[in-house]
């Protein structure tokens, strides 16, 4: 993904939203950006934490036909949080 392409895509989402990537802290390898979504977040410690689909993104994937359960919903004290995703 080009820097262009991220910025426009970005618009959608408020300025003050809080971003995350997948963990490696120690960057021992570096991959393209390949995709983002929107996540609900709670972090274990300052560093790292749990990410977990939106109650949105469950309602979509149950309206085709996925099953869910209440337990693969995000904690009360989750925040809404843009995540990167890395080229596999």
């Amino acid at each position: 993904m080009k820097i262009a392409e991220l910025r426009k895509e970005l618009e959608q989402f408020p300025d003050d939203m809080e971003i995350i990537i997948s963990k490696d802290g120690e960057g021992n390898q570096y991959s393209p950006l390949s995709d983002f979504c929107e996540r609900m977040y709670v972090p274990t410690t300052t560093w790292f934490g749990d990410a977990y689909m939106t109650d949105e993104d469950i309602d979509h994937y149950i309206a085709k036909g996925y099953n869910y359960c209440d337990d693969d919903r995000a904690p009360e004290d989750a925040k809404r949080v843009l995540c990167l995703w890395p080229v596999n």
